[in-house]
Formats: structure tokens, sequence, C-alpha cells
């Protein structure tokens, strides 16, 4: 078990919508953007009341790195990227048990 929770974003209509207006997602279906949501991990211990903390002290983060996946030039990206529109844009499902079955150590790509 990792000393970590989790949050899975899922994109909703408005992201959606946002990704299908960008000139070179002319062949991108909804299917494509739902296809794999993106697992962030969190700090371990949280509950019901920090769950709104944890949101205000990443959801930037995840924003951008949500508007990057599918556009890197920030000019197009909302001026304004507040928590009420990451909220409008996403769904999130928080996970508080983390269990690692493969045993190997965890590597980070970056």
């Amino acid at each position: 078990m990792l000393n970590r929770s989790a949050v899975t974003i899922k994109a909703k209509q408005p992201f959606i919508d946002w990704v299908l207006s960008l000139p070179e997602s002319e062949h991108v279906t909804r299917n494509d953007i739902d296809e794999d949501s993106t697992v962030y991990l969190l700090p371990d211990s949280f509950d019901d009341t920090t769950k709104d903390k944890l949101l205000q002290q990443f959801y930037q983060r995840i924003f951008e790195e949500q508007l990057s996946d599918w556009h890197t030039e920030e000019e197009s990206w909302p001026l304004k990227r507040d928590v009420a529109l990451f909220k409008k844009w996403f769904e999130l499902e928080f996970h508080t048990v983390i269990l690692d079955l493969v045993g190997d150590s965890l590597e980070d790509d970056d």
C-alpha cells in the first residue's frame, strides 16, 4: 500500500467543447478525450474536510496539465483558470487506498 491518496480527473462537457474547438482537433472524438483518465497522486491523509484544501493546493497544476495535454499554446487557454472553472470542466473522484501490485520501485519519468 502506498502512502498516497489519488484523484482521477474526467472531462465534463465544457472541457470537451474547448478541446473540440481547437484547430488541430478536427478528428478528435469525445471517446478520444474520455478514453484514458489521468490519475494524480496526492498526500496520503485526507478526509472530506481536507478534500477542498487539497483541491485548492493542486487544482492549478492539474488544470494546466490537462490543458497542455491537448494544446500547449497557453494563449488559447482560458484566462481565468480558477477553482470554480476547474470544477465546471472536470469531474473529480478521490481515492484513499492505493495498492501497488507490481513490487518494483516506483520511477519518475520526468
